[in-house]
């Protein structure tokens, strides 16, 4: 399914994964006893693909900023605790941060 929503954006200057769950092995996908529950076929592609950013959830025990190669990943965690991403796009670049309530 993710090699198929990419086909029609290969040419994309900038790209923007938004995946609800993290990667496998990441600092977003631990359980709270540190249980890496992630998607290894998310880590496959974003390891084969590199998009610029890749916004996941489902592990609300996770918020936080990771990479895998250049591709900046970020859970914002459960919306009730205050979390949130703000993406920025100037001068044909695409960078996001991790804010708190």
């Amino acid at each position: 399914m993710l090699a198929q929503a990419h086909a029609g954006v290969t040419d994309a200057p900038l790209q923007l994964m938004v995946c609800h769950t993290p990667p496998y092995a990441t600092a977003l996908d631990r359980l709270t006893n540190g249980t890496p529950v992630g998607s290894s076929a998310v880590r496959q592609f974003i390891e084969n693909h590199q998009p610029h950013l890749c916004i996941t959830g489902h592990i609300h025990e996770s918020p936080g900023v990771d990479f895998i190669g250049r591709t900046k990943i970020l859970n914002a965690g459960p919306f009730a605790a205050g979390g949130y991403i703000v993406i920025t796009y100037d001068n044909d670049t695409v960078d996001a941060e991790l804010k708190f309530a």
